[in-house]
């Protein structure tokens, strides 16, 4: 009495390497007639019936966040804190998430190596003055299902020497994270003998700037994002 996909008929689960057919109907009746018999239902629906929850996954990979909405939620509750808005001063000392960064700047094309890594130090001197950046590790962090995400156009990796020309497009280039590694690498080495700091993080740098850079507790430095 009820349509089914191609799917349903090939929903098997794997017991001691050997492929068990399941019959999702009658497998939901089952788990109904346990719960029925059971003195404390709320226990079975306790969890989801999956390897990992459908509301934080999807496809395999962690659900894309909702950014704004935090970062709208955290301002908000910061100021609540301070019962007043940051005031930028004279010294106010600005903290640069290095992800953003990357993608704020836009490369001339065609550029060489060299004259993007140096646009990106202009943009920032110019614009902030002294800063700190902080940069994202690419080891293993919270943002690895991300950086699959991004990393799907399959972008050739580059060999990056300073006269080397970049005729590509610069969304293409930074979804290959060894090419962004390489980047970073050369751009934290330019930054730092401009007189900014650098702070490479082994992980995540949203994490470290909340730990090191807390708005709340030094009052004269302010996020950028």
């Amino acid at each position: 009495m009820k349509a089914k996909t191609l799917v349903t008929l090939k929903s098997s689960v794997k017991i001691n390497n050997e492929s068990i057919h399941i019959n999702p109907t009658i497998l939901f009746q089952r788990l109904i007639v346990l719960v029925e018999t059971s003195d404390d239902m709320t226990q079975c629906f306790e969890y989801e019936l999956k390897l990992e929850p459908a509301s934080i996954f999807k496809d395999g990979l962690m659900r894309k966040p909702n950014k704004a909405l935090l970062g709208k939620a955290l301002t908000n509750y910061s100021i609540s804190a301070q019962h007043q808005q940051p005031i930028a001063t004279d010294t106010t000392k600005y903290v640069l998430d290095g992800g953003a960064l990357l993608h704020r700047v836009y490369w001339n094309i065609p550029s060489t190596f060299t004259d993007v890594i140096q646009q990106y130090c202009n943009y920032v001197t110019k614009k902030y003055g002294s800063v700190s950046v902080v940069f994202d590790g690419y080891e293993s962090s919270t943002k690895d299902h991300e950086h699959q995400r991004r990393g799907k156009t399959k972008f050739s990796d580059l060999s990056l020497q300073p006269n080397t020309e970049l005729n590509c497009k610069q969304a293409d280039f930074l979804s290959n994270s060894n090419n962004k590694s390489q980047l970073i690498k050369s751009l934290t080495t330019t930054l730092r003998s401009a007189g900014h700091e650098c702070i490479n993080c082994p992980d995540d740098a949203d994490l470290t700037i909340g730990k090191n850079f807390v708005i709340w507790n030094r009052p004269n430095y302010k996020d950028l994002r």
